[in-house]
């Protein structure tokens, strides 16, 4: 009883803390968001350059602190917070060096509380939690399909405009593990921030509030931040940019697609990695049987499977074809699913 008690008692006090912590960040970042929803087009890019200038701040920070851990400039059990972010945050440009602390064991150089409330946090089936290598669930968390490719580039942004992004990122090479866990979930909830603001302009209910324009920004900083909403982007995926509007915004990741123009297709494409794989496809499949649609729009949709795993993406057909059985018999809804089903399979049975 009093280990139940205890346990409630702390989660408690987690949801306390980050309600406090999301309280200052979401005061520093929500006029960004905002920004990237608005109206007008030279509003948003420069949202855009900010929103991913920061995150590849955040990203060479992470890296500097494992860095640093490693020359023994700051505590070794410090890099152990910065990894468990770049997984988290699923930090594609931090393989290389999650890769190399594959042998650390930072089960031991973790303070007991602070791996408790990272796993409250972020939930124990985010990563695997507490394998004895936080490296090795970081790396399939960063992870990108083989058509997703690093675009190196010079991002430059003006902390100073962002007190609590600054001082969190200070904090994460601090000596006191409480206040490496507090900047740990300021950067955490930030990210989380973005993500769910830029994904609810998707929702079905802000269909008459939004412009193609600004979605198709939205879908952008979505795939920039891997974040994911691939349902809500799959109801969009013929939304094309025919003037060309997204070609000059700053971009960390490439994808190589025939459909380079439908940023939702994209962004599906980006936000896919070993966490998700399966599941994109399986939202991608829903969306090919789910609902009629012009015969391009599932074909779009069935490339993308491909782009994000082809074995994936062909196990998911069978399973599915299984599923309907080959006849076609059954109802007239299990035969319109199977009919629109074997309309891609010229596509991902190739």
């Amino acid at each position: 009883m009093k280990t139940v008690v205890a346990c409630v008692v702390g989660l408690l006090a987690v949801t306390a803390a980050v309600a406090h912590a999301a309280s200052e960040i979401d005061m520093e970042t929500t006029p960004l968001i905002e920004r990237a929803k608005s109206a007008d087009a030279t509003v948003r890019r420069e949202a855009v350059v900010e929103l991913v200038g920061l995150r590849e701040v955040v990203q060479q920070r992470l890296k500097d602190v494992v860095s640093d851990a490693n020359r023994g400039v700051i505590p070794e059990s410090a890099k152990a917070t910065s990894i468990y972010l770049m997984g988290t945050l699923r930090l594609p440009g931090c393989g290389a060096i999650v890769d190399a602390e594959k042998d650390w064991n930072s089960a031991p150089n973790l303070w007991i509380g602070e791996s408790k409330r990272m796993k409250l946090l972020t939930g124990t089936g985010k990563l695997g939690f507490l394998y004895g290598n936080l490296a090795v669930p970081a790396r399939k968390s960063v992870d990108c399909p083989e058509s997703v490719r690093l675009v190196e580039g010079s991002f430059s942004v003006d902390l100073e405009k962002y007190p609590v992004i600054s001082s969190a990122l200070t904090a994460l090479k601090s000596q006191d593990p409480e206040e490496r866990f507090e900047g740990m979930k300021t950067i955490y909830t930030w990210h989380r921030i973005v993500t769910h603001g830029m994904s609810n302009v998707f929702d079905s209910m802000f269909d008459d509030v939004y412009s193609d324009e600004v979605r198709m920004t939205a879908a952008y900083v979505l795939g920039e931040f891997r974040g994911t909403s691939d349902h809500l982007l799959l109801r969009h995926i013929d939304l094309k940019d025919e003037k060309g509007l997204l070609a000059g915004y700053p971009r960390t990741l490439e994808v190589d697609i025939p459909d380079t123009d439908y940023p939702c297709a994209v962004a599906v494409v980006k936000i896919s990695g070993w966490e998700g794989p399966l599941n994109c496809i399986n939202a991608c499949t829903n969306g090919i049987i789910g609902k009629e649609m012009q015969q391009e729009s599932r074909d779009r949709i069935a490339r993308v499977m491909m782009a994000i795993s082809p074995e994936r993406a062909r196990q998911e057909y069978r399973k599915q074809l299984d599923s309907f059985g080959s006849s076609g018999k059954g109802s007239d809804r299990s035969e319109d699913h199977l009919r629109r089903l074997k309309s891609v399979e010229s596509i991902i049975m190739q």
